[in-house]
């Protein structure tokens, strides 16, 4: 992570990037980026949408996961994000409802669920702007 941060920013990009914190490998991973003084980590956003600037990695708490997942069910069932990806698809069927919670199995994985659910807040919280997309195909 620490060296393809430093890759980019060599090259003339200055991207932010940002990890899971939680109390186990993401704890550790905190520590190891801290220690390499790793350029570019993103502050913490908080589930009200304000930063947490003194504070590097996403915590994944039972309020953030109520707010983030219902916000992208919610966005999935008027059709403002629509995913076509079989293994969110799947991830997603195994998230099931204690009331208003969602609740996730403590073993299972639900990375891709996170990660759409985590895009959902980027596009709720990043300014708009115009932007341009190019795609190239590799001629080889």
């Amino acid at each position: 992570h620490d060296y393809l941060v430093r890759i980019y920013g060599s090259i003339g990009r200055e991207a932010t990037n940002s990890f899971e914190y939680n109390q186990s490998v993401g704890g550790s991973f905190a520590t190891t980026l801290e220690n390499l003084k790793t350029p570019n980590q993103a502050p913490r956003r908080k589930t009200d949408g304000k930063i947490d600037i003194d504070k590097k990695g996403q915590w994944v708490s039972a309020e953030h996961k109520k707010a983030t997942l219902g916000d992208l069910a919610f966005a999935i069932a008027k059709r403002q994000f629509v995913i076509h990806d079989r293994e969110f698809m799947q991830q997603a069927k195994l998230v099931t409802r204690d009331g208003d919670n969602p609740v996730t199995e403590r073993h299972g994985s639900f990375d891709w669920v996170m990660m759409m659910a985590g895009l959902w807040q980027l596009h709720k919280y990043v300014p708009r702007m115009e932007y341009k997309i190019t795609t190239s195909r590799y001629k080889g």
